[in-house]
């Protein structure tokens, strides 16, 4: 009995010293991330927001047009002709929503003419589209940079959620060794039993005996929830899981030490929740500038062979609305190729709306209040950066501080191993005080492996609570 546990721990040992090498974790890590679908998704949606942004830009800059209007066809009798009304436009939102237009109406045939050719400019003087404009453009490029944070937070959320799972998968390994550990001690108290002349039916040696099938129980329990979650993690990195093996020999050696990010590093103006806050309120107060009581345009032009007053003419008019209130005016002055009947021609027109003036107060005090939530959000947001701070500091501090404990227990149980393996060799101590030292040091090896796990998932964790337009 003694050479068949002997021959167990010399291959227990050797085992241990080869786990986790066979696959390097930057492999793993890179598979997983290949294989995320929401990143996928993520960077496509990236993608979709850029090509909005700039059928938005396209939307909202300079446009023309030109049209032939409608075109209208005589045949026959004794004057076929055609008549159609050309059209042309174009407007510059940035110069104040400046547009200019021309339109004539064209006949061809016998009698052919052209007459009612207008040149017509307008601007706003005071007008919600100034300011509309501006918010839609931003609010587009406010969307495609949200996608393009969507999809760099993405990247860290995977990293952090891979390392999460290898996290659990160190932590069965490390419920498999612990349990392999009573397994063993329960065996050698079973031996001694047996050794000492109890008999197998005895209630002493029966409940040990029960004790030893519990724990081979638990030990196979465990391997098999590792072997199923460690083919489940690995089918995420892309590689196929071996049966033959066990899901120890896929696990990496070594996490990357990394240093811990510095919170302080980062601005309090890019903490997430207070940047999102600030504009939300800063957008949401140009959307209500913009949205004016008040609009004044103006328009001017020129009309050859004006109908209206039997001559050329040039055309000046303006409108107004004000809450309830609208009204327009223009005139229309002869100027060349003056007849008798010529004489100038007045546009004018007014119109009421008396419930628009009560819900123009109404307006203006909804206004104010959405203001004043908009202030209260981003202070609540910059109390829970200081609450966040402090947490943020004491789980690192918690995190530094189990490391370094760790380390130490590690080399003091690892330098013991070293010790007890030439001791047991010698006959000195017991294979019980042997494996204890044994598994000891493994049991610190995987706490100091997920230590580094929980330092790589805290900066990301920290990160991911800052805006990093980069």
């Amino acid at each position: 009995m003694r050479t068949k546990l002997t021959i167990s721990l010399v291959a227990l040992h050797v085992a241990m010293s080869t786990l986790f090498c066979q696959i390097a974790i930057t492999e793993l890590l890179q598979g997983y991330l290949q294989n995320d679908i929401e990143l996928q998704k993520l960077a496509a949606a990236t993608d979709a927001a850029s090509l909005s942004n700039n059928a938005t830009k396209i939307n909202n800059g300079f446009t023309m047009q030109l049209a032939t209007g409608t075109v209208s066809f005589k045949a026959g009798g004794s004057n076929p002709r055609i008549t159609f009304r050309p059209q042309a436009s174009a407007t510059i939102p940035q110069a104040n929503n400046l547009t200019v237009s021309a339109s004539s109406e064209v006949t061809i045939g016998q009698n052919g003419n052209i007459e009612n050719t207008d040149i017509t400019a307008s601007v706003d003087i005071i007008s919600p589209n100034i300011g509309s404009r501006k918010v839609t453009l931003l609010k587009s490029e406010r969307a495609l940079l949200q996608a393009q944070r969507n999809l760099q937070n993405g990247a860290l959320i995977a990293e952090r959620d891979f390392y999460n799972s290898l996290k659990s998968l160190y932590s069965l390994a490390s419920t498999i060794a612990q349990t392999q550990k009573d397994l063993y001690d329960d065996q050698i108290t079973l031996d001694g039993l047996r050794a000492r002349g109890y008999s197998t039916t005895s209630s002493t040696y029966r409940a040990q005996h029960m004790k030893v099938l519990s724990d081979e129980h638990t030990v196979q329990t465990t391997q098999r929830s590792l072997d199923r979650e460690a083919t489940i993690f690995l089918a995420k990195c892309g590689i196929s899981y071996d049966s033959e093996k066990s899901a120890q020999e896929y696990l990496p050696l070594q996490i990357p030490e990394v240093e811990p990010v510095d919170i302080t590093s980062f601005s309090k103006e890019s903490y997430a929740k207070i940047e999102s806050a600030i504009w939300t309120n800063y957008i949401n107060s140009l959307s209500r500038k913009a949205d004016k009581d008040i609009t004044l345009k103006a328009n001017g032009g020129y009309t050859f062979d004006n109908s209206a007053t039997d001559s050329d003419s040039a055309n000046i008019g303006a409108s107004l609305s004000w809450s309830g209130l609208s009204a327009s005016a223009g005139i229309a002055i002869p100027t060349a190729n003056k007849t008798a009947a010529s004489s100038p021609a007045y546009t004018f027109s007014l119109a009421i709306n008396p419930a628009s003036f009560f819900l123009s107060d109404i307006t203006k005090k909804q206004k104010a209040l959405a203001e004043k939530q908009e202030q209260l959000e981003i202070k609540s947001a910059e109390d829970n950066y200081n609450t966040m701070f402090i947490t943020q500091q004491t789980s690192l501090a918690n995190i530094l501080w189990e490391k370094q404990r760790n380390g130490e227990l590690y080399d003091m149980y690892k330098t013991l191993e070293a010790d007890n393996a030439r001791y047991f060799s010698q006959g000195i101590i017991t294979e019980s005080e042997y494996r204890s030292a044994l598994v000891n040091k493994e049991l610190y090896r995987y706490k100091m492996l997920v230590n580094d796990i929980e330092l790589i998932m805290y900066n990301n964790e920290t990160t991911l609570l800052f805006c990093q337009d980069d």
